[in-house]
């Protein structure tokens, strides 16, 4: 797992972290002018979580998919999402869009290098993605 800040959106390793337990897990982003929460995001999607919260698509939850019994799902749920979703992804909900190869048998390298295909396809449309318009009309 790699780590996220979701204010300064820095990359860090667990050990870079400084966590605060209070009755519940805190890491706090090590840079010093930041100070912002870090979240752990699977290292195959980090970097299309980074450009999607950079230009406004807030995520809160996603999963780049894992090899579980040769079953793959990825999914990203956002706050707002965008209007569009990547080929071969569908809507799940209003937030969440969703991949599913649960009627494949994949294992092993053929497995893993389907993951690496999702989500390098899943980076490829984030960086297409124009900046969110924020509405602040209530």
């Amino acid at each position: 797992m790699h780590h996220m800040c979701t204010k300064c959106y820095g990359e860090f390793e667990e050990y870079q972290l400084q966590v605060i337990n209070q009755g519940y897990v805190v890491s706090y982003c090590p840079s010093p002018k930041c100070n912002g929460s870090v979240v752990e995001v699977d290292e195959l999607i980090l970097p299309t979580i980074i450009e999607l919260n950079k230009k406004g698509y807030t995520t809160k939850y996603c999963c780049s998919g894992h090899l579980n019994q040769g079953m793959i799902g990825t999914y990203l749920y956002f706050e707002v999402p965008p209007k569009s979703c990547p080929e071969g992804f569908h809507f799940r909900s209003e937030t969440t869009f969703y991949i599913d190869n649960f009627n494949r048998n994949l294992t092993g390298i053929e497995g893993f290098e389907e993951l690496v295909q999702i989500n390098l396809k899943l980076y490829r449309w984030a960086l297409k993605l124009p900046k969110a318009k924020i509405n602040y009309a209530v």
